[in-house]
């Protein structure tokens, strides 16, 4: 127990170092794409490597993991290779939603352009749209190849989860303990909203999708231990500390270890680290855990499916102004679940106007519109 306890204040120094200076709050975006070749067939892993070295630019620097080469960063973004051949673009934060937006943009044109080039094509898609899950192969990391074996234990759909799915995360900062607490109990109140906006899987396992929010049902048959809504979310001592002990006292499955991630199975933070957990090693707990809303060196918004770039912009534009707006309303300190459920709803139309005023109904479901006949959708 004391090992464990100096591991909680040890991470609680992390998240309070964290801490942003109110007023100068920044957004980060990151889009998952699924890549195929132009027919729908498979891209390999050897194939996204060679589009990717096509795409960095002199002065970028690459990303290696276990020597192989995974993607690279740039000034304004990182574009990585995600566990069965997804690409991660992630935004360097800024605090305006159109200057992220606008570089965001030119990334993904000259992406296409880069893909179109090697007989390949990036998809905005929230499930692969030609695959079946179990089709995909895993690239060679020892991360992914672990939290395969793993998840067969824990759930049905881990495997879906690593191959198939394609999320649009937003991340953003906060300034103090108590606004970490609001933002997050605001966040996870809304993720229902979220995900009904950005569902986005007209295909599921290589079958016409006519079931709402796919990629949401499959993350809650995944492992109890890491998915889903974050425990004693609604605690009145919920916190960094609490939020600390939760993941420190769950399986860790991969753990940073000599230098290299290393599969550990069900052992915890304190049977593989030291008292004093270092930066890196809080990073690798924090990372092995895929709550809707979850906390790594900011609060990231996990549920939304990977949109077509309009709606993505939509989407940031939409969850700010209701986020704000339900903090500002001083309610969300409140730990009392039902009353907080009852905010959320109030909220909803605002929510719900905010979106469809920034742009066209997402009719991007199959039991609305026909998307598979309209490429232009993806």
């Amino acid at each position: 127990m004391a090992k464990l306890d100096e591991q909680i204040r040890t991470m609680k120094g992390y998240f309070e170092a964290d801490c942003e200076a109110e007023g100068k709050l920044s957004l980060g975006l990151e889009v998952e794409h699924f890549v195929t070749h132009s027919d729908g067939r498979a891209v390999t892993f050897a194939q996204l490597q060679a589009a990717l070295r096509e795409l960095q630019q002199q002065g970028d620097a690459p990303v290696i993991s276990e020597s192989e080469y995974l993607g690279f960063r740039a000034p304004a973004l990182s574009a990585v290779i995600g566990p069965a051949c997804q690409l991660k673009i992630t935004m360097t934060p800024q605090r305006d939603v159109q200057d992220i937006m606008d570089s965001y943009n030119r990334f993904y044109l000259q992406l296409c352009l880069t893909l179109a080039a090697c007989g390949l094509r990036a998809w905005t898609v929230g499930y692969h749209p030609t695959q079946r899950a179990e089709a995909l192969p895993l690239i060679p990391q020892n991360c992914a190849e672990a939290l395969d074996r793993y998840f067969k234990n824990t759930g049905a759909c881990g495997g879906q989860m690593l191959r198939a799915t394609a999320a649009t995360r937003l991340s953003i900062d906060y300034f103090s303990e108590q606004d970490f607490v609001r933002k997050m109990r605001a966040a996870s109140l809304l993720t229902p909203f979220f995900v009904l906006l950005s569902d986005n899987a007209p295909v599921y396992q290589t079958s016409r999708n006519s079931a709402y929010g796919i990629s949401a049902r499959v993350r809650q048959d995944v492992d109890r231990d890491r998915c889903g809504v974050i425990p004693h979310l609604m605690d009145p001592d919920f916190g960094f500390a609490r939020y600390a002990e939760t993941v420190l006292t769950k399986p860790q499955i991969v753990a940073w270890r000599t230098n290299r991630a290393k599969a550990v199975g069900s052992k915890t933070a304190p049977e593989l680290y030291g008292a004093h957990i270092s930066r890196r090693e809080a990073a690798q707990v924090l990372s092995m855990f895929f709550y809707d809303v979850r906390l790594k060196s900011r609060i990231e918004l996990c549920a939304a499916d990977c949109m077509p770039p309009r709606y993505v912009a939509a989407y940031l534009h939409t969850i700010f102004p209701t986020l704000n707006a339900m903090l500002s309303a001083q309610l969300l300190a409140a730990s009392n679940t039902f009353l907080s459920v009852k905010i959320s709803l109030m909220f909803f139309p605002m929510f719900m106007r905010a979106f469809f005023m920034t742009s066209k109904p997402l009719l991007l479901n199959p039991s609305v519109k026909p998307v598979l006949n309209n490429p232009a959708n993806f």
